[in-house]
């Protein structure tokens, strides 16, 4: 589990409940002084391996837009390994991440990416990230749900604003030919 908020530094935790217990023990404390690990973890963490996990913090990070990161259950060992660049990969996931068909990860920012955020991919194999889309404004703007993966390479997500209303948008991206499409426009 995931708190945005919490520890010592108010940072947010990583952390696990007991379930027969009850108790909940704290793994990790999110802690964006130095180093810049990122801050506010939030959405859906990914189980690539048995007890490896991978999430997004909304904040922190070497460029204060927040980080993705791996977190090893079985050696209590936290690693950041992307942080997210406002005006190229995009800035606040506050949405977290899905594991794809594919075993690649998928996830959203709210803002930048040199428009109004972005949907992007992450390869835990080669610990790189791309952006796959950049919103517009027109296409949708400050997204921060996830994403659902409906069949192979489907993705449907959703906007707060943004779109013909500026009430958001719903849309599909299709990793197979790498087309964004908007389905939706909210009023």
């Amino acid at each position: 589990l995931v708190s945005e908020e919490g520890g010592v530094e108010g940072d947010g935790i990583f952390s696990e409940v007991d379930i027969p217990t009850g108790q909940l023990l704290i793994l990790h404390e999110f802690d964006d002084s130095a180093p810049e690990e990122g801050r506010n973890p939030n959405g859906e963490l990914v189980e690539f391996s048995p007890g490896v996990f991978y999430g997004t913090t909304r904040d922190g990070g070497a460029n204060n837009d927040g980080v993705l990161y791996k977190f090893d259950t079985n050696t209590g060992t936290y690693t950041k390994l992307i942080d997210f660049a406002g005006n190229t990969t995009g800035e606040f996931s506050h949405s977290g991440l899905i594991l794809a068909s594919n075993q690649k990860m998928y996830g959203t920012t709210e803002r930048g990416g040199g428009g109004q955020g972005t949907i992007f991919e992450f390869d835990p194999l080669s610990e790189t990230l791309s952006v796959l889309h950049v919103f517009t404004g027109a296409d949708g703007e400050d997204s921060q749900s996830g994403l659902l993966e409906t069949s192979p390479g489907i993705f449907y997500g959703m906007t707060e604003s943004g779109g013909t209303n500026d009430d958001g948008t719903l849309f599909e991206y299709d990793l197979n030919t790498s087309t964004f499409t908007k389905k939706v426009d909210f009023e």
